[in-house]
């Protein structure tokens, strides 16, 4: 099996991604299944697919991170790693404020453990049930 995690710092410019994934996947045999490493990756392999007549989940398997309320709207539906993102923010807050209250240089390293919640749907090719909406209240 071959899974292909896919990051990129192309400052998150979309058609630089799409091209990087394109080109990738042209060059190699595809992946099993493909994890994207934020919202817009996940839309550029969308894209690479579309463009290599890939298709999703028969072809390559795709995951994506952050249950974005779009995420459903697209065909396969897409299978997501959905992150705490609010106790995120919320964390690395208090550790500003902290810093800021206390006037420390330097914050230790700190070790946190926020919940994820992995969210199977078509696009990863395991689910096999009806389509969901995640999103009803949409």
């Amino acid at each position: 099996m071959i899974f292909l995690v896919f990051y990129t710092d192309s400052n998150r410019n979309f058609d630089n991604i799409q091209k990087q994934l394109t080109g990738y996947l042209k060059s190699r045999p595809y992946p099993d299944c493909l994890l994207a490493t934020n919202g817009v990756v996940t839309l550029a392999a969308l894209a690479a697919f579309s463009d290599l007549g890939i298709k999703c989940p028969q072809d390559v398997g795709l995951m994506g991170f952050c249950d974005y309320s779009w995420t459903w709207l697209f065909q396969p539906h897409l299978s997501m790693v959905d992150l705490p993102i609010y106790d995120m923010g919320t964390r690395a807050m208090k550790i500003l404020i902290d810093k800021i209250e206390n006037s420390q240089e330097t914050v230790g390293k700190q070790h946190i453990e926020l919940p994820a919640k992995l969210v199977i749907r078509d696009s990863c090719g395991a689910y096999k049930g009806p389509a969901r909406n995640a999103y009803p209240h949409l």
